[in-house]
This record gives C-alpha cells, structure tokens and sequence, in this order.
C-alpha cells in the first residue's frame, strides 16, 4: 500500500502495520470493510429511527472495530461515543449519526478508489 494516494477520511497505517507487508491480505482488510459498513450504516439509522436504542448501541460497538482498524477513530471516536453515552433522545444524537454516516459512507467510496488502484 506504500503509494501516494492522497486520503481525506481513512488512514491505513495499523492496516499496514499488521498486514506485516501482505499486501494481499491488506486488499482483504479493505474489501471487507467496504462490503460491512454501508449495511451497518444502513441498520445504525433505521434502528435510531424505530427508536431501539440498544440495538443502535451494538451496531455501533461493532462498527467501532471496522472503522477502527481503517483508521477513523480520530473522525468518529466522539461521535460514537456521545450516542453510546448519552440519552439517544436527545436532539444532539440525531447530528451525530449524520456524521457518523457521512464519514463513514466517504470512507467506503475512498477506500474502493483506492482498492482500484491495486489492481
């Protein structure tokens, strides 16, 4: 992945870092979190909008992992961590899932240009 891709949202390093130099397996890394998150995306707002809160909470525990290892802990880390800490009632969880979905579906669409490049 050593290439001069200019990133705007994801950071590979840790990806990198333990891919040990696989190149193939990085391909993996990244094609498995273009297929998981827009459909975790997809379940986190339509189970805010249906008002089940604890399952808007396990999406996004398991999403934390995904969007951890392609490096946007430093973009979604207090986003997520508001709504898993606040009242999802409140008025300011709604903006945190927009950003949440922002990032992450720019996320996706950076990573599959990038994907297409080491082809």
């Amino acid at each position: 992945m050593r290439n001069t891709f200019q990133f705007n949202y994801i950071n590979l390093d840790y990806v990198e870092e333990v891919s040990n130099g696989d190149l193939a397996y990085e391909k993996d890394i990244i094609a498995l979190f273009i297929s998981i998150i827009p459909q975790s995306v997809s379940s986190l707002i339509k189970q805010f909008e249906l008002g089940s809160y604890q399952n808007v909470k396990k999406i996004l525990h398991h999403m934390h992992s995904s969007t951890g290892i392609m490096g946007l802990n430093d973009k979604l880390g207090k986003y997520m961590d508001a709504i898993v800490e606040e009242d999802l009632e409140n008025k300011a969880v709604r903006k945190n899932m927009q950003e949440i979905s922002t990032v992450c579906l720019n996320a996706v669409e950076e990573a599959k240009n990038y994907l297409h490049t080491l082809e």
